[in-house]
C-alpha cells in the first residue's frame, strides 16, 4: 500500500461512525472504498482499488476486526540470524515510515510501543503497534512476528475499542 492509499484509507476510516454489527458492515466497507472479493466461513475478503487485500473476521452477527496486510515476509526459521535481524530492522523502519504516513491523516497516535509499555492493548498480539482512536473503533498499525514459523507482518488493523493493560 503506497502512502497516498494509506492516507486515503485513514481519512475514510476516521470519517465513519463505526458499527461492528454485521448488518451495518456492507455500507461501511463501501465507504472505505473496499470491493467485496468473497467469503469463506467467518472471513470476508475485500480489496482496495489499488489491489491491497483486506479481511474482515466475524462471529456471525458481529465483525471482530478488519485487517490489511501491507508487508508479509516468509517465515524466518530457515534463514540465518544475521539475515533475520536485518529483515526485522528493515520491517521496523517501514513501520516507522508508515506511522508517519498515517499521522499525516490521523494526527499523533494515542499509543506507540511494544507489549512491555503501559497502555498496550491486551487484545492485540504484536511486537510493536501504533493506535489512533476513531469514533467506535481503533486504527492500528502493527508489526507482528509471533513465531519463527510464521511470517513477519506489517499490517493495518481496524478493530472495536479495546482495553490497555
Amino acid at each position: 500500500m503506497c502512502d497516498d492509499e494509506l492516507r486515503d484509507l485513514a481519512s475514510r476510516a476516521q470519517s465513519l461512525g463505526w458499527s461492528w454489527h454485521r448488518r451495518d458492515w456492507d455500507s461501511q466497507v463501501r465507504a472505505l472504498g473496499l470491493v467485496p472479493k468473497g467469503e469463506a466461513g467467518t472471513r470476508l475478503k475485500y480489496a482496495t482499488s489499488a489491489g491491497t487485500q483486506a479481511w474482515a473476521y466475524t462471529d456471525g452477527s458481529q465483525v471482530l476486526t478488519l485487517k490489511f496486510e501491507l508487508v508479509a515476509l516468509p517465515n524466518t526459521r530457515s534463514i540465518s540470524s544475521e539475515v533475520n535481524a536485518a529483515t526485522w530492522r528493515s520491517l521496523s523502519a517501514n513501520f516507522e515510515r508508515t506511522v508517519d504516513a498515517a499521522t499525516a491523516s490521523l494526527g499523533t497516535p494515542q499509543f506507540v510501543g511494544d507489549p512491555l509499555v503501559p497502555g498496550f492493548p491486551v487484545d492485540q498480539d504484536a511486537a510493536r503497534l501504533a493506535i489512533w482512536p476513531l469514533q467506535g473503533a481503533r486504527f492500528m498499525l502493527q508489526l507482528v512476528h509471533t513465531d519463527p514459523d510464521a511470517p513477519m507482518l506489517l499490517m493495518i488493523v481496524i478493530a472495536p475499542p479495546g482495553q490497555g493493560h
